[in-house]
């Protein structure tokens, strides 16, 4: 068979065009811990016996070439628009035991976060050993709905908080029971509000730590001592007599007393 294609033709040039199929990623979700951007590389090498000079690779910005294996590697670098969620702790201690007052002070915030909240945002305080709750639930303050069961206490609010900024403190009053240790450590733990990180549990291994909020505030004892004295030899009395009186101390706690010395 005769060929009488223009392509056989005298002085004509063939020209090979390499095609690439446009390859689309799909992120199906970030890690577990929330990051502010992502980093895609693809990299291209030439089959064997073809070879790659080079030249249009770094021609492209931020493109870089392997000359040893003729690999062209492009990058692409893209913020992710999400909501990063952070929770700090104070209290108003020192405390001490069966003090009027005692308080908790959680304040959330969207500080390094590149999009507002959305959705409902859940702060959980696991309350130490001896500090009890000091109101009834469901306890409304500054926007949070808190309610309390045994040492747990759960808030939840709707508000929006603005990328780079802090949401409404949460003010808990507390108790501060006899049983409560010096010092007293308290965890908690913020989620949701469109945060990508799963909710962290609150306590020693919470994680993400930022989403983690501990808190060590020192308790002292408060103990209420009462000494009374009462002679108890009946008179009437005569110089040089010998009498007797009786000294009771009495501890109206709420602490336990202890090397309690009494001078007379």
């Amino acid at each position: 068979m005769t060929d009488t294609s223009k392509c056989n033709a005298p002085g004509f040039r063939r020209k090979l065009i390499l095609s690439m199929a446009l390859v689309v990623l799909a992120f199906a979700g970030l890690p577990a811990v929330a990051q502010t951007s992502v980093t895609n590389r693809a990299s291209i090498t030439p089959p064997t016996g073809v070879t790659n000079p080079g030249t249009t690779c770094l021609a492209v910005a931020g493109n870089t070439y392997d000359a040893a294996t003729g690999t062209c590697t492009a990058t692409d670098v893209d913020a992710v628009i999400v909501p990063i969620l952070t929770l700090t702790k104070t209290s108003n201690g020192p405390w001490t035991i069966g003090q009027a007052g005692a308080q908790y002070t959680l304040t959330p915030s969207n500080n390094t976060g590149t999009a507002p909240t959305s959705g409902t945002i859940t702060v959980v305080d696991i309350l130490p050993t001896g500090i009890t709750p000091n109101f009834t639930s469901p306890l409304t303050i500054n926007g949070w709905t808190c309610n309390a069961s045994g040492q747990t206490v759960t808030c939840t609010s709707v508000a929006v908080i603005l990328a780079g900024a802090a949401g409404t403190n949460i003010v808990l009053p507390v108790n501060v029971t006899a049983t409560a240790a010096n010092p007293s450590i308290n965890y908690a733990a913020i989620s949701g509000g469109g945060d990508p990180d799963p909710a962290p549990t609150p306590g020693p291994a919470c994680a993400p730590t930022a989403q983690c909020a501990t808190h060590s505030t020192p308790v002292t004892a408060s103990a209420d001592l009462q000494l009374v004295k009462t002679l108890t030899t009946a008179g009437p009395y005569v110089a040089g007599q010998t009498v007797s009186y009786s000294v009771v101390v009495t501890n109206n706690g709420p602490s336990t007393a202890t090397a309690v010395n009494v001078t007379d």
